[in-house]
């Protein structure tokens, strides 16, 4: 074969290659308009009012989150819920943002291992933070009072992944410190994920809590969870008690977005 001949073999492989590739990118950006964009839409309009609504009640949600050495530090409460998107017509990308946030902690600790653990910590989490060296009375041993804010940046990402035709979904610092992801095909994307979703953000009993977690935050947050049922437990008793004409219950369960919405007067 001569040089003309190779040159033209491999022209034509080329050309089929790219052919190959423009008509599977063809068949991936059908399958996104007709499949994975509507989903991200309706899902954009349920975070949406499902933001709305979350600011405007500022529902009482205490949690934990662990650092090194201190361990776990409660009463965080979840708000400033923020909610973007990179297209009004051909989404890709939505990104929901909220704070994490309660009073600065502050801390005595022995100059060493543990304290470095707790400074590496807040550096690398961009925590503002002090420590200051500080001497006991009468005596030269020192110590170091460590003050750092208790603010955690957290959020969810949706992004259309037009390779696997997906939609990925990325916890960031929620429910507990660092990313972690899941993916979903768009069907997956419905009304009962939506519920699913809305729970998890109120970081109620939700398969998604499960999936995202670590084992050993699992049973801690699990923990926490059978401590806060007891607590609602005993104020619906007290409610009753004191409450001369209950109000009846439902008969059916409302959704979510339901129960968050304001009651008429």
């Amino acid at each position: 074969m001569g040089i003309l001949d190779d040159l033209k073999a491999k022209r034509e492989a080329e050309e089929r290659r790219l052919a190959d590739e423009e008509e599977k990118r063809r068949k991936h950006e059908a399958f996104y308009a007709r499949h994975i964009n509507p989903r991200l839409k309706h899902l954009y309009a349920y975070l949406s009012e499902l933001c709305d609504h979350l600011n405007y009640l500022k529902p009482d949600n205490s949690f934990s989150y662990h650092f090194p050495t201190v361990g776990d530090i409660d009463d965080f409460t979840q708000g400033n819920y923020r909610l973007s998107v990179d297209s009004g017509d051909q989404m890709k990308r939505l990104n929901l943002r909220f704070q994490c946030t309660r009073d600065p902690y502050s801390i005595a600790l022995e100059p060493g291992t543990p304290a470095d653990k707790l400074l590496d910590f807040l550096k690398a989490r961009h925590i503002d933070h002090q420590a200051r060296r500080v001497r006991a009375s009468a005596v030269s041993h020192w110590h170091l009072d460590i003050v750092f804010d208790c603010l955690v940046h957290a959020g969810l990402e949706f992004e259309a992944n037009l390779d696997t035709l997906s939609i990925d979904m990325r916890a960031i610092n929620f429910p507990t410190w660092g990313r972690r992801s899941l993916c979903y095909k768009p069907h997956e994307i419905d009304n009962d994920f939506f519920d699913e979703l809305g729970r998890f953000l109120l970081r109620e009993e939700s398969r998604l809590l499960r999936l995202t977690m670590s084992d050993e935050d699992r049973e801690r947050i699990r923990k926490l969870t059978e401590q806060e049922k007891k607590r609602r437990r005993r104020e619906t008793i007290l409610a009753r008690q004191y409450t001369p004409n209950p109000e009846q219950a439902r008969s059916e369960t409302p959704s979510l977005l339901d129960r968050l919405k304001p009651r008429k007067r």
